[in-house]
């Protein structure tokens, strides 16, 4: 890297590096001790390991950051990229990642913080969540690469966090990689190129400007531009306009403002006007002493070299061979001093060139350096190089594992769920069976109860035509010759009238008898018609359980069952019946009353019991309710259950259609 390139670098960074995370607070943090940062870090490690909690300890990370804290800030840094890791967040995990390597670029340690920002790059890339930051890393890599001079390497890096960048619409991280890129180019000898991404810079910074950023750093920027269009044209040998933008950039009245930039922009004023004579001997020892002036007073150490190397040039244009070599023997001794390397190479090659007597010696250490050098850029670059190519190996290596691990899981879920269906269709099979089984149970004992009852129904009926034939038989026949028989007694003569009255009056009472019986067979008759009703009684009275239940009914004798037909009365039966066992199996009940009546055009059925009652859950599943609720659909009637500790009412009622 050549000085002018240094400094091209040192006055774009100014911009680069302006953006920091965000600390514990504002600039007033900064008079804060440390031990009050320390108190806040431990306060907020309390908190739970959430996003919030995780982001409040990246501020206190960043504040120890900006105190020179390095030790402190990785240490937090640790715990924050544990506890998102407990918590599988990526973004957070890429955010150390992007915070460490910026503790490591304060350190100098350039390596280390290119493998964070390479790693935070591939998490952000991986989530495809935050393609701003993805970005920023890349432009931060770049950045690095620029530093060390790899500038082909970090002329793709750049492309790459472009392509990215212009996308986010983030107006600042854009004109830094785009600055960036056209010194790349610059030092690729790619100039046309070059001026490309030079042009867009105008455009960006008046962006900046409409978007409030901060008017002090719009200020550095735009005098970093001038300075940098200077240094382009005259490596061009352009020196009319290098001469224009340098004059641009010495008229803002703002330019002392920053005695860095403002020395630098004389001293590139001083070179130009050397190298196209345009300016005479005064002017330019005025220039190149102001700068020199204002490098020492702000103890620039970097500037002091250049200074003194431009001014050996100077005094070599004037022919003064003796005050050359003094200032370039001191730039040789500076950069010793503060081990700036390129320097030392520029010095050490103008004091071969120009000092005769020593040639020898300095030609000699000059090589050594370049050698030196070279092999330090070339180990730089394989460095880097390995970095990002064993990152990608790592990264490749992950994502061959966590293939692995996905076709591993997805085996042994895939097994796992044919196995859990397997038992589900055999468990279902013999569910069904059972079902089927119980279903075709159920159809048998309905078929045989239906057979009973109807059976029952017969031998009612058929008692009650024998009643009737039994009824008219006395009525028609027996009672007519009875009366035939009083009739001729009545006109029968005699001796013995009284005897005859007596005959005739048991005859009359003979009479009134039998159609008594005939009367009351008929009656029964029609009674017979409601034994429905006994068969209800007789099953509520011969129950019988462990627990000795007293069973009582109470059926209103003036429901005509004669509207149900055979099944609704069969449903009917056995519903009641599995109401009774009910209270057989779970009750305990002392007493159990069963009501039938009619109410309102529809059959109501009450069982009430003195027993233990039963939950609620048993409501819906237990207690036979199921088989009872069926059949109730089927009369289209319902069902209510009140429970309470000693009694039970189980109302069940059907329409009458």
């Amino acid at each position: 890297m050549s000085i002018n390139q240094y400094f091209l670098f040192a006055f774009c960074v100014l911009f680069f590096s302006c953006e920091k995370p965000q600390a514990v607070g504002n600039s007033a943090s900064k008079n804060l001790g440390i031990q009050y940062v320390d108190s806040i870090y431990n306060v907020r490690l309390q908190t739970p390991n959430d996003s919030l909690g995780r982001e409040k300890l990246l501020e206190v990370a960043s504040e120890y950051e900006n105190r020179g804290l390095f030790i402190e800030s990785k240490q937090a840094l640790e715990e924050i990229f544990k506890r998102a890791t407990k918590k599988k967040d990526t973004l957070h995990q890429a955010k150390v990642y992007w915070y460490l390597g910026n503790v490591y670029d304060n350190q100098q340690k350039l390596d280390s913080a290119f493998l964070c920002y390479t790693k935070a790059e591939k998490l952000y890339n991986l989530t495809k969540k935050d393609s701003l930051n993805w970005g920023r890393m890349i432009s931060y890599k770049a950045g690095i690469l620029y530093n060390m001079g790899i500038s082909a390497e970090s002329e793709v890096q750049t492309i790459r966090a472009l392509n990215i960048l212009n996308k986010s619409r983030n107006t600042r991280l854009i004109y830094e990689a785009t600055l960036r890129m056209a010194l790349n180019l610059k030092n690729l000898k790619e100039y046309d190129e070059a001026l490309n991404y030079y042009d867009k810079i105008p455009g960006l910074l008046n962006r900046l400007e409409n978007e409030k950023y901060n008017s002090n750093r719009i200020e550095r920027s735009w005098l970093s531009y001038y300075n940098n269009m200077g240094n382009f044209y005259i490596e061009t040998n352009n020196y009319l306009k290098a001469k224009e933008y340098l004059d641009m950039a010495l008229s803002q009245e703002y330019v002392e403002s920053y005695p860095k930039l403002h020395a630098m922009l004389l001293n590139n004023y001083a070179k130009n006007s050397i190298y196209s004579s345009s300016q005479n001997q005064e002017i330019i020892d005025s220039l190149l002493s102001t700068s020199l002036k204002i490098r020492e007073e702000i103890d620039h150490k970097q500037g002091i070299i250049g200074s003194k190397i431009i001014i050996g040039e100077y005094f070599l244009t004037q022919q003064d061979t003796l005050h050359a070599l003094k200032n370039f023997n001191e730039a040789y001794i500076l950069s010793i001093k503060y081990h700036s390397n390129y320097d030392l190479l520029q010095s050490l090659e103008l004091l071969s060139v120009n000092d005769k007597e020593n040639k020898i010696l300095y030609t000699e250490k000059y090589h050594k350096v370049k050698d030196s050098l070279y092999e330090l850029e070339k180990a730089t670059r394989n460095k880097f190089a390995r970095i990002a190519y064993e990152t990608d190996e790592v990264e490749e290596q992950n994502t061959i594992l966590s293939k692995r691990n996905s076709y591993l899981f997805a085996g042994v879920l895939f097994i796992s769920l044919f196995t859990i269906l397997i038992f589900i269709v055999l468990r279902l099979k013999i569910k069904n069976k059972e079902l089927m089984y119980q279903q075709k149970e159920q159809n048998n004992i309905q078929q045989i109860q239906e057979l009973l009852l109807q059976q029952q129904t017969i031998t009612v009926e058929t008692k009650a035509r024998e009643q009737d034939r039994i009824a008219k038989d006395l009525h028609d026949g027996v009672l007519n010759r009875l009366f035939t028989t009083r009739i001729n007694l009545e006109e029968l003569k005699t001796d013995n009238p009284l005897k005859k009255k007596r005959l005739i009056e048991e005859l009359q009472k003979t009479e009134s008898q039998i159609r008594e019986v005939s009367h009351n067979l008929h009656k029964n008759l029609f009674s017979q018609q409601q034994d429905f009703s006994l068969v209800l009684e007789n099953l509520v009275l011969t129950q019988k359980n462990p627990f000795g239940t007293v069973f009582n009914c109470s059926i209103n004798k003036k429901i005509k069952w004669e509207r149900f037909n055979i099944k609704e009365k069969t449903n009917i039966y056995l519903i009641i019946q599995e109401l009774l066992q009910n209270v057989n199996k779970h009750s305990k009940a002392q007493k159990c009353f069963v009501f039938v009546l009619e109410k309102e055009n529809s059959l109501l059925v009450r069982v009430h019991d003195d027993g233990i009652g039963f939950k609620k859950n048993q409501e819906k599943t237990g207690l036979g309710l199921n088989s009872i609720k069926d059949r109730l659909s089927e009369l289209k009637g319902k069902i209510e259950i009140k429970t309470e500790k000693g009694t039970t009412v189980i109302s069940v009622q059907i329409p009458i259609v």
